[in-house]
């Protein structure tokens, strides 16, 4: 949903939320509260487009936290009503769950350990590795070793 439509549903919500975006594209924007001339942060929001859900690394890191982790947000802290919410948003908002994940994460230098030592197992009958797959993997540790 791009986030215009998700400020445009809020609004229908509660008239005294708002979304600052600032001039930063580098930073979320903030969703506020106003009361009494008072703004109230409430959680940032990302500028252009929000997922439904949130959208993770394969660590399991948030890297964009979906429109329906804001709403519930907004539902447990009485700013907007569930059954209004769900009827704007056309869904169910409380008691749906993600989607499953397509498998757990693996790290990608024990599966290319264990790639290797298979191969190794299929040429030789003992689960080695080469020095070939060695040199594989030393440079697979280097290239994550720069990305932290």
């Amino acid at each position: 949903m791009l986030a215009s439509d998700f400020q445009a549903k809020l609004r229908k919500l509660n008239k005294n939320l708002r979304i600052f975006c600032g001039d930063n594209d580098s930073r979320l924007a903030g969703l506020y509260h106003v009361v009494g001339g008072e703004y109230k942060d409430i959680i940032g929001v990302d500028k252009n487009y929000l997922p439904e859900w949130p959208v993770m690394d394969e660590q399991g890191r948030i890297l964009k936290g979906g429109w329906r982790r804001v709403v519930r947000l907004l539902i447990e802290q009485g700013l907007i009503d569930r059954r209004r919410a769900e009827a704007v948003f056309g869904t169910q908002i409380i008691g749906t769950r993600r989607p499953p994940i397509v498998g757990p994460y693996k790290d990608p230098i024990q599966a290319a350990i264990e790639e290797s030592q298979t191969r190794g197992f299929m040429k030789t009958g003992k689960p080695a590795m080469a020095k070939d797959d060695l040199m594989d993997l030393a440079s697979e540790v280097n290239k994550l070793a720069a990305k932290e």
